[in-house]
């Protein structure tokens, strides 16, 4: 991982896309520098997650595929 500026945590952060955080594989979090979260979910159960793009992102609901929920506790 690159270095962290200590001058960078307090003029700059990261936004935190639960969506294309989930369809990258992506498992590491960085509350220390997220300013914003983006939260949306897909639950349609037809389509594989490699297929599953913009059009597919709704509100979060209990169907939820995307796992906001892990993604937010972490």
């Amino acid at each position: 991982m690159p270095s962290k500026p200590s001058a960078a945590k307090s003029h700059f952060r990261l936004l935190h896309d639960t969506f294309h955080h989930h369809l990258a594989g992506e498992s590491e979090f960085f509350p220390e520098y997220t300013g914003i979260v983006h939260m949306s979910g897909v639950s349609e159960q037809q389509i594989d997650v490699e297929q599953v793009c913009d059009e597919h992102r709704i509100l979060v609901d209990d169907d939820d595929r995307l796992g906001n929920v892990a993604q937010i506790r972490g």
